[in-house]
């Protein structure tokens, strides 16, 4: 069976574009497959609540992690469809 993984990343950005305080939460949901050295590899947005700049952020930042290898019968494999949802919380001042 092979087990996918969620991970929820907050990320956190401070713009100075106005003088009121407010918050905005986006996101970007991601699905990749983990080669057999455990690099993310076919990395692609399937869903985005977000500015396109936080996209490409995800994307790279997601190409800079490193799995552990799923093993099976004593050699690494590749797992397949993993997703990952990373959220950018912008506060502007």
């Amino acid at each position: 069976m092979i087990r996918s993984c969620f991970l929820v990343l907050v990320l956190l950005f401070v713009g100075c574009q106005s003088n009121s305080a407010s918050s905005q939460q986006h996101y970007v949901l991601l699905t990749f497959d983990i080669d057999e050295s455990g690099s993310p590899e076919n990395t692609q947005v399937i869903e985005s609540i977000s500015y396109l700049r936080h996209d490409t952020f995800a994307i790279e930042a997601l190409r800079k992690w490193k799995y552990s290898p799923y093993i099976v019968n004593g050699l690494p494999s590749k797992r397949l469809d993993q997703r990952v949802k990373l959220e950018f919380d912008t506060v502007q001042k």
